[in-house]
């Protein structure tokens, strides 16, 4: 399955507990834990509902500063991290269909903030699907 962190989520899911998997998966820590899940491998009979429920749930995300109680995903390390999600960002627009791209509005100028993004329709050999982003890599 290569080196992306995903979890297969199976035609008898149960669709609420799989969307908060993923998001809390996905984004706890924004995102920057090594098991952090890249992917979700969803089977054809669940596909529609299961990313329609995902991108309703990520709406719910909040981005800001940590010390905020409400904040799930929080700054980036630092300005290369930021710099290089944004790069993994617009490769995604370009080899999948964005359903959920969160803006940090202010927040933008006030820290390293990157909003959550949910890709679908990614195909197996695309770039997003089979690299991580590190601090090595580029898209």
């Amino acid at each position: 399955m290569g080196g992306k962190n995903a979890l297969i989520i199976d035609d008898d899911a149960d669709l609420d507990e799989a969307v908060v998997g993923v998001i809390q998966s996905a984004f706890g820590y924004s995102g920057q834990k090594c098991s952090a899940c890249s992917r979700a491998i969803v089977l054809d009979g669940v596909y529609d509902a299961f990313v329609n429920r995902l991108a309703e749930a990520a709406k719910a995300v909040v981005v800001g500063p940590p010390e905020d109680p409400e904040t799930m995903v929080g700054p980036v390390i630092d300005a290369d991290a930021k710099v290089r999600i944004l790069r993994y960002g617009a490769l995604a627009r370009r080899e999948g269909r964005v359903i959920h791209a969160a803006d940090v509005g202010p927040l933008a100028d006030k820290g390293h903030y990157v909003g959550p993004m949910i890709v679908a329709d990614v195909a197996p050999s695309a770039r997003i699907a089979r690299r991580k982003s590190s601090a090595r890599s580029s898209p």
